[in-house]
């Protein structure tokens, strides 16, 4: 079998279990709702048994407070079937993990580190998250991977993304700070700005360093104008 057909099987694979995952995410919400149906059934059955079991014993209740009694009821309903939608709203809406194909591994990687912000995901799921997001190139060096180090138990995500780097991202990380530290604006400020921000955010620098190498690698003229405002943040310079 050739590569490109080792590719393509593999693709349609990964694909197969995509799709199992997503008809398992929606079997579970079909289940809870008939939990949830189920059990609201229960409480009604109880609460009638035990009104007959008090009527037996104390008599009707007074109709004021049955009235006030059914609306708490209808009230309770209602806010437990407002919440449930809300819950499966929140689960439908889920990101989709950013794909990969082996090319431009550094805009992959910084959309990548978002996603799994956004998401909370745990170290411990990252691997076997980003494995079914894989194309071409990327899937194929990540089967070779796994089988030469002991299957996918084995692999952990800091040395499986840094072999994935060296791979991938060949002359697309340097040093970031020396990077920073040496640009200049050339053309206009937001070419130079948009520059900045790239390399700033693989940095941690605080604000105050931040803004004295902005401001000290701008043309001179425009420094000078802007020191004229004082700008105490990174924001109040380039708005």
């Amino acid at each position: 079998m050739t590569g490109d057909g080792v590719s393509t099987h593999l693709q349609k694979e990964v694909s197969g279990l995509q799709q199992k995952v997503s008809k398992l995410q929606e079997d579970f919400v079909r289940l809870e709702a008939k939990v949830e149906t189920r059990l609201q059934e229960f409480k009604e059955e109880f609460r009638g048994d035990l009104q007959m079991l008090l009527s037996r014993y104390f008599g009707p209740p007074r109709m004021g407070l049955q009235l006030k009694g059914s609306r708490i009821r209808e009230k309770a309903v209602h806010q437990r079937n407002q919440s449930y939608v809300g819950d499966a709203s929140i689960k439908s809406s889920r990101l989709e993990c950013p794909r990969f194909d082996g090319s431009d591994f550094r805009g992959w990687w910084t959309k990548l580190d978002q996603y799994f912000e956004a998401e909370s995901t745990p170290e411990c799921d990252k691997i076997r998250v980003v494995m079914l997001y894989l194309d071409g190139r990327a899937l194929e060096w990540h089967q070779l991977y796994s089988q030469r180090n002991g299957g996918l138990r084995m692999l952990s995500w800091p040395v499986y993304m840094k072999s994935m780097q060296d791979r991938f991202g060949f002359g697309q990380f340097g040093n970031p700070m020396k990077e920073l530290v040496n640009l200049k604006q050339q053309g206009i400020v937001e070419q130079y700005q948009d520059l900045f921000v790239g390399l700033l955010n693989q940095l941690h620098l605080p604000e105050s360093y931040a803004l004295s190498i902005f401001l000290s690698n701008l043309r001179t003229d425009i420094g000078l104008y802007l020191d004229l405002f004082e700008p105490s943040t990174l924001m109040e310079a380039t708005s």
